[in-house]
């Protein structure tokens, strides 16, 4: 597209210019889906949720082992089967992978609100599980969220790329036709040479990956000798 605008015998054949016109734009709605594909809205809410949900986690396992030692039997008791529960859970990590962490935390959470609710509201630790659970809620549903934009974002993207493909070679048919029909106007011959030193570029530096030969030293057939 950069070449084109200066190509101006070119692009003032209507056909063209007409072509040009089609891949600016399918090419900038292939650069608009790229750029959405890359950065996520849901980002960094997940994150602050997550940070949220690890502070009330740490919070409580820290209000369950200072409790362990209370002058109060039966908080000391309800502490130890609290402690306890959480050795279950000793692989509960913040480090841990984002959806894996909000399973686990279900979990734990249900049984925080189930068998071992009694032990929690001795400890006057149900606010803390309620707050948790809000924060798990919210990763959880911020990432399925970010999910499903993410699918329909590369939805968009495959559909503007092969647009974009279309546009592209139809502007290449519509060149070499003119290099037959109308050269003398369109004056096409610098911008196919042009074109094609770079599309030869790109195939081999750009677009190809590296292939490491094997050593030379090993021969394909073991049985033969190497050659001196």
């Amino acid at each position: 597209l950069e070449r084109l605008e200066t190509e101006t015998a070119l692009i003032a054949h209507p056909a063209i210019k007409a072509a040009k016109e089609r891949f600016a734009t399918a090419h900038k709605e292939e650069n608009r889906c790229i750029i959405l594909s890359q950065k996520s809205e849901q980002t960094e809410e997940i994150k602050k949720a997550d940070a949220d949900r690890d502070t009330l986690y740490f919070s409580y396992r820290l209000a369950v082992r200072s409790a362990l030692h209370h002058p109060d039997a039966t908080k000391a008791k309800a502490a130890k089967r609290l402690y306890d529960h959480l050795k279950d859970f000793r692989s509960l990590k913040p480090s841990m992978q984002l959806d894996g962490e909000t399973s686990l935390l279900i979990n734990f959470i249900q049984d925080c609100e189930g068998k071992y609710l009694t032990e929690v509201n001795a400890l006057g630790l149900k606010p803390h599980i309620d707050a948790l659970k809000v924060a798990n809620d919210k990763v959880k549903s911020l990432t399925h969220e970010r999910t499903d934009n993410s699918a329909k974002i590369y939805g968009e993207l495959r559909a503007a790329r092969r647009a974009s493909d279309a546009a592209y070679l139809w502007l290449a048919r519509v060149v070499n036709s003119l290099v037959v029909l109308d050269n003398a106007n369109a004056k096409c011959d610098a911008f196919i040479d042009y074109m094609n030193v770079l599309v030869k570029r790109y195939k081999e530096q750009v677009l190809t990956s590296k292939k490491h030969d094997k050593d030379d030293k090993d021969p394909k057939n073991p049985k033969d000798p190497k050659n001196p």
